[in-house]
């Protein structure tokens, strides 16, 4: 066994580097060792099957099976090349690294030990806790445990899973930031976006640019600018340009082929501000120029309160709250819409509510039908308006038909009426209480029917929001909700 002392260059660590092996050959610009190679340098030590010493450009090349060692760091590699001017070692053909509790491994990687920096390039594959990420390349800090990965990054762990281009993890602050393409995944949520960060002691998750949020939970894809989220508080807020999908399916029997079909119906919501609150009271509140559309549904208000749990919409905050349901609009200070099975059950307007919708015949044009008082419910069965009741200092002017033909209007007034619909378009008009009526004919009426109004008359299609309106200024990305 030979032992030798060598003195370093002062590019290496100040010291001698202690060397046995079973061999030595070599002249004084080129040393081999050979067989049990073993050296150490201050607190670095380590082994090889062999090694080359190349005194003068103060490196070593070490062969075989390599082992290196530092305090709680190691490394594993068939070749490694250390260059005691910059102290950097670079390992070849499959690196294994550990540190702690962190394990790495990659095709090759450097660590510089002035540093205490780690580059591992080409399949890349990091374990710690029970967390596992793979990339193209990562770079680690020893001193801080702050690992940065890049290139199709991909991390899995008990709470679910990262893709990113990019994936920056500070262990010691337990934070985690994600940039470009972000997919970020649990059991219950997916969050696509171009940035995102996460503190576990703050409890805290933010997504920035293009954020596309889908509940699997509720059904429900969250969009906006910008999304933060709060554990401890179960509070999430969208603070920019929001806009949330409820998606409703349903089975539905084909009438040309008798068999069940599935179909969707979207919900859209869009304000300036969205909120939600997590818990035994789950809710959702849009503020400011919120815009409501599906099929045959759509509202505008300034706040809308949501409880998916309790199947509760409110809109209130605006002057004046709109909704349609088909031809059929209704006014009121607030507005609460009541559903049944993810369908629109019934609609309650509250204060001033007023109703009109037009009468349906093609002959005539301007006749509206309308209806007002302090309360107002509409009821809906099957995605079908059924009747319109109206409580308090209830008004109608009703417009009729007989034998098919336009026949003048009815003007009514009560503490209560009824308006009964068919095929969603108004039928008859039932006085409940308190009845005052009178009846124009058509002679009275002809061209005229749009000169015939309640003195609070106000009918707003223009206003009426379509699903084709509630859009984003960018184009969403295709994704599986798939687990």
């Amino acid at each position: 066994m030979l032992l030798v002392s060598l003195p370093l260059r002062s590019g290496f660590a100040q010291g001698m580097i202690n060397i046995t092996a079973d061999q030595q050959i070599g002249s004084s610009d080129k040393v081999r060792f050979l067989g049990h190679f073993r050296f150490q340098h201050g607190s670095l030590y380590g082994q090889a099957d062999s090694a080359i010493r190349y005194p003068l450009q103060n490196t070593l090349d070490l062969y075989g099976d390599v082992l290196i060692r530092q305090d709680t760091l190691s490394v594993e590699a068939p070749f490694v090349h250390y260059d005691g001017t910059t102290r950097i070692a670079r390992g070849d053909d499959g690196v294994k690294f550990s540190d702690r509790d962190a394990n790495i491994t990659s095709r090759w990687a450097t660590y510089d030990l002035n540093l205490q920096r780690a580059d591992f390039h080409e399949f890349v594959r990091a374990s710690q806790d029970k967390t596992v990420l793979t990339s193209n390349d990562l770079t680690y800090f020893r001193s801080t445990q702050t690992s940065i990965a890049r290139g199709k990054v991909f991390v899995r762990a008990d709470s679910g899973t990262v893709k990113a281009d990019e994936v920056t993890n500070a262990k010691t602050l337990g934070e985690t930031i994600a940039r470009g393409n972000v997919e970020a995944r649990n059991d219950s949520l997916i969050i696509l976006s171009q940035y995102l960060y996460e503190s576990k002691p703050l409890g805290l998750l933010t997504a920035s640019g293009n954020v596309q949020a889908y509940s699997i939970q509720n059904n429900t894809i969250q969009y906006g600018d910008t999304l933060a989220r709060f554990r401890k508080t179960g509070y999430s807020i969208v603070p920019k340009n929001p806009l949330l999908l409820i998606i409703d399916s349903s089975q539905r029997r084909d009438s040309l082929t008798g068999k069940m079909k599935l179909t969707f119906d979207t919900l859209r919501i869009k304000s300036r501000v969205m909120e939600a609150f997590e818990g035994d009271t789950a809710h959702f509140i849009a503020t400011d120029s919120v815009k409501l559309a599906r099929s045959n549904f759509a509202a505008i208000g300034g706040v809308l309160y949501y409880s998916r749990q309790d199947s509760i919409m409110r809109l209130y905050g605006n002057k004046k709250q709109n909704m349609w349901y088909d031809s059929t609009e209704i006014d009121g200070d607030s507005i609460v819409m009541y559903q049944k099975e993810k369908k629109l059950d019934h609609v309650i307007a509250f204060g001033h509510a007023f109703a009109t919708d037009p009468y349906k015949d093609t002959t005539v044009s301007g006749r509206i039908n309308q209806l007002s008082s302090q309360k107002m419910t509409l009821y809906v069965s099957r995605d079908t308006v059924r009747s319109l009741v109206a409580v308090d200092n209830a008004l109608s002017i009703y417009f009729v038909s007989s034998d098919d033909k336009p026949s003048g209007f009815n003007r009514s007034s009560g503490d209560s009426l009824r308006i009964d619909f068919e095929n969603n378009a108004p039928k008859r008009v039932a006085v409940l209480s308190g009845t005052e009526g009178e009846y124009w004919p058509e002679r009275f009426v002809k061209d005229r029917g749009a000169a015939f109004r309640l003195g609070n008359y106000e009918r707003h299609m223009d206003l009426r929001p379509r699903k084709e309106d509630l859009i984003l200024a960018w184009t969403p990305k295709e994704f599986d909700a798939k687990p």
